[in-house]
């Protein structure tokens, strides 16, 4: 016998938003099993915002296994790269500039590296003539000391702007190699595959037809990466397409793919659903004086296009997949420089329907080039305006109601916990396929944190936890666990 029961929690909502719904809590029973997961019933409103000054540019924010974030960028002439700290309330725990006398160093993406500390990629160039710009890769330990630094000149203007964590700790690196020119044979796609220690294992460069850039990289499987980017006549005003490519461990082609709703599209960043296949979000624009429209697509396994379609005014910067199963864009809403520009925020579901959509924003324009999903379901926006560098951190989602047929199939982890219900204490066993950064947290019955015993890089196999509830009154919780880019819940009844 299903039951059902709804629990109404009213949220203050001061974004501008488009659209406002009543905020409920739901469970669906199922005999002794409570099956849910998170879900979002409408926009949520800003926790916070910090402004960090002195830096020209901010494009990439993860977060780090002690609950804060590591954000990358580049600080104000002479432009060095920076890596910059935060604990989980955006303050700064530290700040690191990373180049030499004589150069510029930018960069693109950083990434959290399963045996601790960071890897960052971009590019250095010649100062004060912007010459001979290189490949630009720096590792680093968990307080921002270099461990190494690595650059390569493969043709004039190379650069990386994305890198991926393989399942063995090496790093794929992602960007161009050559200069955007007059010819079709300039610029091609680049890839790099780097060991922890530092060696460069291969590279590899992908040319489409014409000029073709990478802007992302993401792993969807054992061995298997997916990278975005953009291919066509970059110098012309001729057409150009969003690039997709999968490849293998050993930097092999697996399939090719170009996709594009008017004459120039663009994909600027990625994400895996789960089942090998892959949605990204970017822009696409009929003529370039009319501005750009934001777009998303999904496709499968084999790079056959689910779907596509445009979002209005603006350009999409990130797009994150949800413990639901959905996705969250990021974007720009800003059509033309003299029109102002906000950032924004979009709930799609699986098949591509919005949900909801969320603009905010301060009476000067805010740029965003970037965006997260926090541990704890919440969104941060990261960008530039007149202050410097913005994060925006939101308040953590409810819990709401969904159909558990589609739900998409945990594959990596398996959770239980025995006895359950239980008394006074239980064990928690979960398995994972591979490597995973993994966190437990329990809630109770209204989505209020109770505990969170665990944020670490745990390895492949069994792993097993005592959950001792002796200081908890009788009835309901949750266990959430966050494995990599999964969430897996399971309820537990304490009785005394």
């Amino acid at each position: 016998m299903i039951r059902e029961f709804f629990l109404s929690i009213p949220l203050k909502t001061k974004s501008r938003l488009t659209d406002i719904r009543q905020q409920r809590v739901r469970f669906v029973v199922l005999g002794v099993t409570l099956l849910f997961t998170v879900g979002y019933a409408q926009p949520p409103d800003t926790m916070w915002t910090r402004t960090y000054f002195g830096a020209s540019n901010a494009l990439s924010i993860e977060p780090t296994p002690d609950g804060g974030y590591i954000i990358a960028q580049w600080v104000d002439f002479p432009y060095d790269a920076s890596l910059l700290k935060l604990d989980s309330l955006g303050n700064v725990q530290w700040e690191h500039s990373y180049g030499t006398e004589g150069t510029f160093e930018e960069f693109g993406e950083v990434k959290p590296c399963p045996a601790g500390g960071f890897i960052a990629v971009g590019e250095r160039f010649g100062y004060p003539t912007y010459n001979d710009p290189e490949t630009y890769v720096v590792r680093t330990n968990e307080n921002g000391d270099t461990l190494w630094t690595r650059t390569v000149n493969i043709q004039n203007r190379d650069f990386l702007g994305s890198v991926e964590v393989a399942d063995n700790g090496d790093f794929i690196c992602v960007g161009r190699a050559g200069y955007i020119g007059a010819t079709s044979d300039s610029g091609d796609v680049l890839i790099m595959r780097y060991s922890d220690a530092g060696e460069l294992l291969w590279v590899t460069r992908y040319r489409g037809e014409f000029s073709s850039i990478a802007s992302d990289v993401v792993c969807s499987g054992p061995d298997r990466f997916i990278v975005g980017g953009q291919t066509g006549r970059f110098w012309e005003d001729d057409e150009t397409r969003a690039y997709v490519l999968m490849i293998d461990g050993n930097g092999d082609t697996l399939w090719t793919r170009t996709y594009g709703l008017d004459v120039h599209s663009l994909c600027q960043h990625l994400v895996t659903t789960g089942d090998g296949g892959f949605a990204f979000t970017g822009e696409t624009t009929v003529e370039p004086v009319d501005g750009s429209d934001m777009i998303v697509m999904r496709g499968d396994s084999a790079g056959n296009l689910l779907w596509g379609d445009r979002f209005g005014h603006g350009q999409g910067r990130a797009i994150q997949r949800l413990p639901d199963s959905g996705f969250a864009v990021f974007h720009s809403t800003g059509q033309l420089p003299e029109a102002g520009s906000d950032y924004g925020l979009q709930r799609l579901t699986l098949a591509g329907d919005t949900v909801w959509t969320a603009r905010y924003g301060t009476p000067a324009d805010d740029y965003i080039t970037t965006g997260q999903v926090s541990p704890d379901n919440g969104f941060l926006m990261l960008g530039l305006n007149s202050g410097g560098v913005y994060l925006v951190r939101t308040l953590p989602l409810p819990l709401v109601a969904f159909d558990p047929s589609t739900a998409v199939p945990k594959s990596t982890i398996l959770l239980s916990a025995y006895p359950n219900p239980f008394n006074s204490a239980t064990t928690i066993s979960y398995t994972l396929s591979k490597r995973l950064m993994v966190k437990l947290t329990v809630y109770d019955i209204l989505g209020r944190q109770i505990q969170s015993s665990i944020s670490a890089w745990l390895s492949p196999g069994s792993h097993y936890i005592l959950f001792n509830a002796e200081e908890l009154a009788s009835g309901t919780y949750f266990l959430q666990l966050d494995a990599g880019k999964e969430v897996n819940t399971l309820k537990l009844i304490l009785q005394r």
